[in-house]
């Protein structure tokens, strides 16, 4: 995860996270990495709005997850964990307004 010290920090745009936000959000991103049985979660709906989750550490890429249409496994909890980093009213993680 890249903790912004940049402009967005400055304008106000990403929240510095608490200890207890960090160990939040690690706790469920390691939950997924040792519980999502696939890496593509896409519907066959072919106009559904796609997704991309990447969970990177500083030397390399440890999964990639898609889809569409709709969030994966422990979508709900991780949209929570990122909605209190970002300063926006409504935040949406993946696609039609589902968090």
């Amino acid at each position: 995860m890249r903790f912004h010290s940049g402009p967005d920090l400055m304008y106000g745009k990403i929240r510095l996270l608490s200890d207890m936000q960090k160990k939040n959000l690690f706790d469920i991103l390691y939950k997924c990495l040792d519980e999502w049985d696939r890496d593509d979660y896409s519907s066959d709906a072919p106009d559904a709005p796609r997704w991309q989750l990447k969970i990177c550490t500083k030397w390399r890429c440890l999964r990639t997850v898609t889809g569409s249409d709709g969030a994966p496994p422990y979508g709900r909890e991780i949209g929570e964990a990122l909605g209190e980093v970002v300063r926006e009213g409504e935040v949406y993680f993946w696609g039609r307004g589902e968090s």
